[in-house]
């Protein structure tokens, strides 16, 4: 992604040592999980891992419902794409009916995920998966041409 330039060129998230270790990233990822290990450090333990355990299945209905949406746009945005498999015979009456399906299940698992956490553990689900959410999406609106050039103008000038 750094060297793609999607990420901006000062984080030098590009940069590999002499095995193919990105150690910008490694640190970062260290950092990110070290501030998630200290909720553990809260009274009660098991309510903590639940509430980390809670927050990924949130996450992953979101990705999930993303697909799903993807799923449909994708039909008719390629409607004559050929595909190694089809849903229905003809028409996408047969994708509607998979994705809503499929939307129904996740609806059902993030309310249920919702209802069964106290106020403090839902706000941080919704706030966590806001946060992973959005921070693509703000990266990708604030990305400059200038980091792909400058990634790769350090690689070229010797910057692994």
């Amino acid at each position: 992604m750094a060297k793609d330039g999607l990420l901006p060129a000062k984080w030098h998230f590009y940069r590999h040592d002499a095995i193919g270790v990105a150690q910008n990233v490694v640190i970062t990822q260290a950092v990110l999980v070290s501030l998630f290990a200290l909720l553990y450090a809260l009274p009660n333990v098991n309510s903590v891992f639940l509430m980390l355990v809670n927050t990924a299945v949130f996450i992953y209905c979101t990705v999930y419902g993303i697909i799903g949406l993807a799923f449909i746009r994708v039909h008719y945005l390629l409607p004559n794409q050929e595909r190694p498999f089809r849903v229905g015979k003809t028409g996408n009456g047969g994708a509607w009916a998979v994705t809503g399906l499929l939307m129904f299940g996740i609806l059902m698992i993030a309310l249920t995920t919702l209802i069964s956490t106290d106020l403090l553990s839902a706000a941080f689900m919704l706030l966590i998966t806001l946060l992973l959410f959005a921070t693509p999406l703000i990266m990708e609106h604030f990305k400059r041409p200038a980091w792909l050039i400058d990634a790769q103008a350090d690689l070229q000038n010797g910057g692994n």
